[in-house]
């Protein structure tokens, strides 16, 4: 004997499954809306940073780093050329280990490794370590 409130209702069983499963557009609706809030913030976040990084030698250089490490002209611009062509052609081979290895492998791996990159440009004395000039 079934307990009377797990009785189908009136309209039978199908109106009974139709009731308590959702629509496969409310379900989509709601990831989109997951990733609208959850996901978006976070590439925004590491959008902003990535264009921080991409202007800091700039802001750098107007703060007085070339005067501070002695470099010349010629040093300060093949810094920055060899900085923006690391950025551009790592970007296309970081989209293929995105895909591969998912983001949440690829996403922390590549923030512990540039934080440790940037800490150790600290540790640089002079352009000349750099650009193997002397």
């Amino acid at each position: 004997m079934v307990p009377s409130n797990l009785e189908a209702p009136v309209g039978g069983e199908e109106a009974f499954h139709e009731i308590q499963t959702p629509s496969p557009a409310i379900t989509a609706q709601n990831a989109w809306r997951k990733i609208d809030f959850f996901l978006l913030p976070i590439l925004v976040v590491f959008y902003v940073l990535d264009i921080l990084d991409i202007t800091n030698l700039s802001n750098a250089r107007i703060a007085g780093i070339q005067t501070d490490m002695n470099m010349s002209d010629s040093q300060f611009s093949m810094i920055a050329t060899v900085a923006s062509i690391a950025h551009l052609f790592s970007s296309f081979p970081l989209s293929i280990a995105l895909r591969i290895l998912g983001p949440h492998i690829v996403l922390p791996t590549l923030m512990t490794l540039w934080g440790i990159v940037t800490a150790l440009q600290g540790r640089v004395p002079r352009a000349s370590v750099v650009t193997h000039s002397h």
